[in-house]
């Protein structure tokens, strides 16, 4: 088993190119990040 480190997490409630540092996020079983633009059961991408 490998392990990794977390150095930063982010989220944004919006659609954009960057998100905002947090100091912490809550993952959401087959979802993604609360809070965030791309979380949900189907991830919309803007192109």
């Amino acid at each position: 088993m490998q392990h990794g480190t977390v150095e930063t997490v982010s989220l944004s409630a919006v659609h954009s190119v960057s998100k905002q540092v947090a100091p912490c996020i809550r993952l959401l079983a087959g979802l993604g990040v609360e809070g965030d633009a791309h979380a949900g059961s189907t991830v919309q991408h803007r192109s």
